[in-house]
Order: structure tokens, then sequence, then C-alpha cells
């Protein structure tokens, strides 16, 4: 209880210290919305001595939700996609790019169109797994921390200390960015992607644990969160609740009548509120 509370009021405070996630059937996010929603990239340039400014490519790994300004929350299985061994003679660096900042000041390096922070370290959840058995996934734990150089923003995300469970039926918003419609896979430049959802009991056997279903609210769509990827959050009038687990790829690009009814599985936040405020406090 005394951890919980603690958390709580170091969520409170963060205004103070100032998958590649592929939402289909969303609408776009206003432009001063959800500033704490960021994208985990990999940036591939020359190998030194000569080509170290030479950018060969930026990859869109997976979506996060900024907790402070060095903290950010995405899921584990990003971590293994963002540490792949990359060809000889490329470097590569993984960073965090955020839409919105609060002042030109603020740190990290500006472009025109954001600002981008590199990342020290990931940390899974210790008892993160992640298995394939004839051609199934499973996944356990599936989250991640994630260590950055600051980064300062017009505002970070409240994590709710609601335990899931008490949350279906409830609406909230997924949120991340991707593609919007089926006949396109590009996700470099989609504006960020809002997807309102209502939370459901989740079918049998879905390989995930813990795990929550999401659903649209209108029985006539079938909008989809899709990809291998994820780690956008899932925020509720109570704050972050979940984040997007691991959804099969070939959900995206199916027709609109044979789509599953659920939207997407995510992955419950409450169960980690302990681990997440360990890593905020251990930092300080």
């Amino acid at each position: 209880m005394q951890v919980t509370v603690l958390f709580s009021l170091l969520i409170s405070m963060h205004k103070a210290w100032s998958f590649n996630l592929r939402i289909l059937g969303g609408e776009d996010a206003s432009e001063s919305d959800y500033p704490y929603v960021v994208k985990i990239m990999s940036i591939y340039a020359g190998a030194p001595p000569r080509d170290t400014d030479r950018v060969i490519e930026r990859k869109h790994v997976c979506t996060g939700a900024v907790l402070t300004q060095t903290w950010t929350l995405t899921a584990g299985h990003c971590v293994g996609a963002a540490n792949r061994l990359v060809e000889k003679d490329v470097v590569r660096k993984n960073v965090i790019w955020a839409a919105s900042v609060a002042t030109p000041a603020s740190a990290g390096a500006q472009n025109s169109s954001g600002i981008i922070v590199d990342i020290k370290a990931f940390h899974k959840h210790p008892a993160f797994k992640d298995l394939t058995f004839t051609g199934k996934t499973y996944l356990e734990n599936n989250v991640a921390m994630v260590h950055t150089d600051p980064l300062v923003l017009k505002e970070y995300v409240k994590v709710s200390a609601i335990d899931y469970g008490g949350l279906l039926g409830h609406e909230a918003k997924s949120i991340g960015y991707g593609v919007s419609s089926n006949r396109s896979r590009r996700i470099d430049n989609k504006p960020l992607q809002v997807l309102p959802v209502i939370l459901v009991e989740c079918p049998k056997g879905t390989g995930i644990y813990p795990v929550v279903c999401a659903a649209s609210r209108c029985s006539t769509q079938r909008p989809v969160l899709c990809g291998p990827d994820g780690g956008g959050p899932l925020i509720h009038p109570a704050g972050l609740i979940a984040i997007t687990s691991w959804n099969p790829e070939k959900d995206c690009y199916v027709p609109l009548r044979s789509r599953r009814p659920d939207t997407g599985k995510l992955t419950p936040i409450s169960p980690y509120l302990t681990w997440i405020t360990s890593h905020i406090i251990s930092a300080r």
C-alpha cells in the first residue's frame, strides 16, 4: 500500500519536474493531445571513422508512454526488436522521438517535427517470457522500462492504480503511430492515431498473460491494433491502464467482414506498479 501511494505521488509530481504499433481504423489525434506518446526508433548510420554522420535509415520499433523525464514504458518484446544485430559497417543508435516538446530549449536534439533523445538502457520485466510453439506465440509479463536522456514534455502520462479486473466494460482510448488503412503498411509519416474501445474479457487461448482485450464501441465497425510490435498506451479517465501487447500481423490486412470482433490484446499495468516505481526511485 505504501509503495502504491508513493507511486501515485511520483506521477502527480511529473508535470512539476519538467511497432511498431499500427492502429487500423483509428482517427488522427489533435496536435496538442497526448504529448507523452512517443516513438521508439533505431537510427542506422555509416560505420566510423568516416560515415558516422550519414544516416542510412530511421526505423520505427515500437510506441512508448513517457512516465518521467528519464523513464518511458513500452512492451517487453520491443527490447528484442530494438537490439537486433545490424549489418557490417553500420552502427545503430536507439532513440526516443517525441512530437510535442515543452520549449525550444528542451533537452535533446531538435528537428522540425519534434525532439530526439538517446536511450541509455532497456529493462525488461525479470519474468518476461517470449516463446513460440507450433507457430503460436506465448508472452508473459510483456512490459519494459526504457531509461533515456532527459526529455522535457508539456505533460507526462498518469498511471492508474485501479486493478484491471474491475475495468471490464469501461471505455478507453488506444493510442499509437501506425497505418490508418489496410492498403498502406507505411508508418513513417503517419500522425498519432486514437482508437476508442471498450475493455472486454479475452477469449481463452490468447497466449498472453496477464492480458485484457479491447473491442470496438460500434458493432458495425472492426478496427484493429495490429502488427507484431506494440507498447502504445491504453488511456482511461483514471490514467494509463494497459499497453498494446502482441497482435498477429495477418489480422491487419484481412477484409473488414473477416476480422475478429475484438480489437486487440493488451498487457494491463496494475500488476506492475511496484516494479515500475522501483525503477523511477532507484534512478533519483
